[in-house]
């Protein structure tokens, strides 16, 4: 493979991977096709690349460990992060006395928020 094919296919990779992790993130449910979507086109043109260049499939970036995957209570800062806003609006509608819903993909960490 070519310097240059390996670089575009190496930035396709870290998009995709990025991709994956806004998903991971992302509440809207019109946001969360969106990014499905993008990452169905980054697939399909690593895909491409690599028969072009017969790379082997193996090297396609798979979808990245969840974060929330394991059982029990999250302790380490380091991985409970990007919450501080979701959190904020989660209890300024609970001190108006609102209810509120916390709907996600199965361990996708809405019992750790």
């Amino acid at each position: 493979m070519s310097n240059a094919s390996q670089q575009h296919l190496d930035q396709l990779q870290e998009e995709l991977q990025a991709a994956y992790g806004q998903l991971g993130y992302t509440l809207d449910e019109v946001e969360r096709i969106r990014i499905k979507r993008r990452i169905d086109n980054l697939e399909a043109q690593i895909r491409q690349l690599q028969e072009r260049n017969q790379v082997s499939p193996g090297n396609l970036v798979s979808e990245p460990s969840n974060p929330f995957g394991d059982a029990g209570r999250i302790t380490d800062p380091a991985r409970f992060f990007d919450r501080e806003e979701l959190l904020r609006q989660v209890f300024e509608e609970l001190g108006k006395g609102n209810s509120i819903s916390l709907v996600g993909d199965s361990q996708s960490g809405k019992s750790k928020t």
